[in-house]
């Protein structure tokens, strides 16, 4: 079972957690991943900065950090995302996209980290930004194409 739970510590309303449970269920089933426990939480620069200070050792806000939770043997993914709205913001602008097109790509971002991608180099970069825009390109056509 697919269980995914989006929690607001902020106010975010150019999001629906529906649309969030709908483009990470299908990322999930594209990994051919059926059995997961994911929380995605959407935080503000404070809440992002002390997770950073404390997981990290680093004093800054980022845009998303992703904790697995369980052993890569175990049957089921367990995880947990969190999502600076604030620095989502901020990026949205820079990158002339909307908050909700920022969030959306963000919290896949996250998911493909629990699914053991990572972006330490150019190339794993490259596949990860490759896979964000295949994702965001299906919400935006096929899951809520009035939303952009």
């Amino acid at each position: 079972m697919i269980r995914t739970t989006i929690v607001f510590d902020v106010k975010v309303s150019e999001i629906k957690s529906s649309d969030l449970k709908k483009i990470i269920k299908l990322i999930l089933l594209d990994h051919d991943v059926k059995n997961t426990d994911i929380n995605i939480i959407f935080v503000d620069e404070n809440f992002i900065i002390d997770l950073n200070q404390r997981f990290f050792y680093k004093d800054n806000a980022t845009d998303v950090i992703s904790f697995p939770l369980n052993d890569p043997e175990e049957p089921c993914l367990e995880g947990e995302v969190y999502v600076c709205v604030d620095v989502a913001k901020n990026q949205a602008g820079d990158y002339q996209v909307s908050l909700q097109n920022e969030l959306l790509r963000l919290t896949i971002h996250g998911i493909l980290h629990l699914l053991e991608y990572d972006d330490l180099t150019e190339e794993a970069k490259a596949v990860m930004s490759e896979k964000e825009d295949y994702y965001l390109a299906i919400f935006f056509e096929k899951i809520n194409p009035t939303a952009n």
